[in-house]
């Protein structure tokens, strides 16, 4: 059943004032120039979404050019076990804009953290990324900033590696930044480093 209308516009609101960053509203009339900070579209005009975690969430409002619609939620994970699926949300709000042409996905951390292994995670990753494409949409794999799970990670980023398109912006996460353990101060370096690798991606829709 779809959500009432509203509902995912509420939660895509609550999760950036959660991402504790500023968003602006319009840029100059006029200007050639791509967008500045602004409000991220909604789905229903967004060619490009970003879905996973809490770390999804930052990084999506954190992207200055393009902007994709962010549909993040704090504890998701890809596992079953996690307190809500990464494809279980991404596909509610397809059930009620329909989809998107391209996703970028971010998860895993929430997924370690209930135990589940490297192998349960790539398959559920596996099964999201067939779901998305069945549906017309490409996934875009991005790695994750890990921080203290990092040591966890390198069966997942080389599935990563594996898939038809991904981007690793790793060097650019910002150690020092971090405000509580997992998130950073500032997505901003990370951020844009994805908005640049996916412009470089030619055969992708985004908008």
């Amino acid at each position: 059943m779809s959500a009432a209308p509203g509902v995912h516009r509420s939660r895509w609101w609550t999760a950036a004032l959660l991402a504790g960053l500023t968003v602006t509203l319009g840029s100059a009339a006029g200007s050639c120039a791509p967008p500045g900070p602004s409000l991220p579209p909604t789905p229903p005009t967004a060619a490009l979404w970003f879905v996973g975690d809490s770390l999804a969430t930052g990084t999506g409002f954190g992207m200055p050019y393009p902007r994709p619609f962010v549909d993040g939620v704090g504890a998701a994970g890809f596992t079953s076990g996690a307190l809500s699926t990464i494809q279980g949300n991404t596909q509610s709000v397809i059930d009620q804009y329909g989809p998107p042409r391209t996703i970028l996905a971010m998860g895993g951390v929430n997924d370690f953290a209930i135990n589940a292994t490297a192998s349960q995670i790539t398959a559920a990753m596996g099964a999201f990324e067939a779901a998305m494409n069945a549906q017309g949409a490409t996934v875009v794999w991005v790695m994750e900033p890990a921080w203290s799970r990092a040591p966890q990670f390198p069966p997942v980023n080389d599935w990563i590696r594996t898939r038809g398109h991904w981007i690793d912006c790793l060097a650019y996460q910002g150690d020092h930044l971090l405000w509580d353990g997992d998130h950073p101060a500032d997505y901003g370096p990370f951020a844009q480093c994805v908005a640049d690798r996916l412009l470089d991606m030619h055969d992708l829709d985004i908008g």
